[in-house]
């Protein structure tokens, strides 16, 4: 049997009163690229949040999450905030959330790599990760403010620090959508080369079911709170079984093409 690499078992959560997550479960393997998909209220930014625990107002009120057979929700925070610097790297949909604006970016990769690499490893690779994606002057920005940058480097930056620590997992909070169309190519094709040539296990949450086909093994599909599908890329996109999925897909110009590109 296949181990897993993050296990989410029967979850259920809440903001106040409100509840978002009805019995979620969901497993992903080690270098599994697995979509979430779903729209805007579904719950897919909630189960993200159950994941980083980063969200003190949402309430966990049943249910397992599991990291390699380590049960996250019984970790300290002191424990949990070194696995999310050593083996848990999250991409989230603004730079703004990884970046901090008035820090030199050098300094943030520092902090990032303290004690694994020395300051020269850790600026040559910035540097190489830096130039995978396509952005040029890779000295310039490193010393650089954030805010100095247009919304689509400072993501890709944002993205080059996620990677610094070879994490284990790699969580997407919409990767794309703050990106142009020419930016936001180029980060589906870097995230394809981390899926391909470091075999990455990532989890990718978006409402672009387009974007979760060309980049995904599998897709679990979400509405008011629940995964209401999940199957392989080729078998949702060809034969979807859950009406909402019909419908997500329906919307799209031409669903067809979506495997086959």
């Amino acid at each position: 049997m296949r181990q897993l690499i993050l296990e989410i078992k029967k979850v259920i959560a809440r903001y106040g009163d409100t509840k978002v997550l009805h019995d979620v479960s969901l497993s992903i393997y080690p270098s599994e690229v697995i979509g979430i998909v779903g729209q805007s209220g579904s719950g897919k930014t909630s189960l993200l949040n159950c994941i980083l625990q980063l969200e003190p107002n949402l309430k966990i009120d049943a249910g397992e999450i599991l990291y390699s057979n380590q049960k996250l929700l019984d970790m300290n925070q002191k424990e949990y905030r070194q696995l999310l610097k050593d083996e848990i790297a999250t991409i989230f949909q603004s730079s703004n959330f990884s970046l901090v604006p008035t820090r030199k970016i050098s300094a943030q990769f520092y902090e990032t790599t303290n004690g694994k690499l020395s300051r020269e490893e850790t600026r040559q690779k910035a540097y190489d990760l830096f130039r995978k994606f396509e952005l040029k002057e890779p000295e310039r920005i490193f010393n650089s403010y954030p805010f100095t940058l247009s919304i689509g480097m400072a993501q890709r930056v944002a993205v080059s620090l996620a990677l610094m620590n070879d994490p284990k997992l790699l969580l997407c909070d919409e990767p794309t959508s703050a990106l142009d169309v020419k930016s936001a190519y180029e980060m589906v094709q870097q995230l394809k080369r981390l899926k391909e040539e470091k075999g990455m296990t990532m989890v990718v949450i978006t409402h672009n079911v387009a974007l979760a086909a060309q980049l995904c093994n599998r897709i679990a599909v979400m509405y008011q709170g629940r995964i209401v599908e999940v199957q392989e890329t080729n078998t949702l996109i060809k034969n979807p079984m859950h009406a909402y999925t019909k419908e997500l897909l329906a919307a799209l110009p031409k669903t067809e093409d979506l495997w086959d590109d």
